[in-house]
């Protein structure tokens, strides 16, 4: 529109039914340029109004020695930016822990993207798995949080990738089923491989009885495409009236 005659009365009229969480261009960059081209914007929202309720995630990453086959660490690395990447600007935070033969320890939650991204480019795959030991770590981190929340209590999800069948955990899937329940935690689990190579029964419980989502990702190319429909639909709540 910028480059029609000034002699034009010129207008936007956008719809949505969601609030924004993948733009590259900010909010006042829209509405300066706006000003600047003497455009108008009128607004459309489709739906129910945001909550604007805060999100909080955990990534629960699987770096056992597997994971160095046919590049999957590459794929895991790539999808994990991308999730991260599209995080909103506000009232969204998440962490990650990693998992082998021992799980590691979770740093607070955070929503630097720039700290986030170099974590995940840090990881370095070796040893078993220890899938049901990771995911319990995540579920106490998240309860130390919560234990010291100030303000709304945000939305709780954990986002589980691993490439293979547990061998090392001391837990077990019905220990964090029962937990998660307690703490009002859903899991979503993405099952990297073939049906030989996970364990889809168990991934599959984990997600229904916590109310969320499993994924069967056979193809590691499909893998950041994954990603990204769970952060956006994990952080969109509704419309954004402001």
């Amino acid at each position: 529109l910028g480059e029609q005659s000034r002699q034009e009365r010129h207008a936007l009229v956008v719809m949505t039914d969601g609030r924004d969480v993948n733009s590259t261009a900010k909010l006042d960059e829209v509405i300066q340029l706006a000003r600047q081209r003497e455009t108008p914007i009128h607004t459309i929202g489709l739906g129910e109004a945001g909550k604007h309720q805060p999100v909080r995630t955990m990534l629960v990453l699987d770096k056992s020695g597997s994971m160095l086959d046919r590049g999957k660490i590459s794929s895991l690395k790539k999808a994990a930016t991308r999730y991260i990447d599209l995080l909103p600007e506000r009232g969204a935070e998440t962490s990650l822990i990693t998992f082998s033969s021992v799980v590691s320890s979770a740093e607070e939650f955070s929503a630097d993207k720039a700290r986030l991204r170099r974590k995940v480019q840090a990881i370095q795959p070796s040893g078993d798995t220890a899938i049901y030991d990771g995911l319990w770590e995540a579920l106490e981190t998240m309860n130390a949080a919560r234990v010291s929340q100030q303000g709304p209590a945000p939305r709780e999800a954990l986002i589980l990738l691993t490439d293979g069948l547990d061998n090392r955990s001391r837990h077990q899937p019905d220990e964090i089923v029962e937990r998660a329940k307690q703490d009002n935690v859903r899991i979503f689990t993405l099952g990297l491989g073939t049906g030989r190579e996970v364990d889809t029964r168990v991934l599959s419980g984990l997600a229904q009885e916590t109310g969320g989502q499993f994924f069967h990702v056979e193809s590691q190319d499909r893998l950041t495409d994954v990603f990204e429909e769970l952060s956006i639909a994990l952080h969109d709540d509704g419309i954004d009236e402001q």
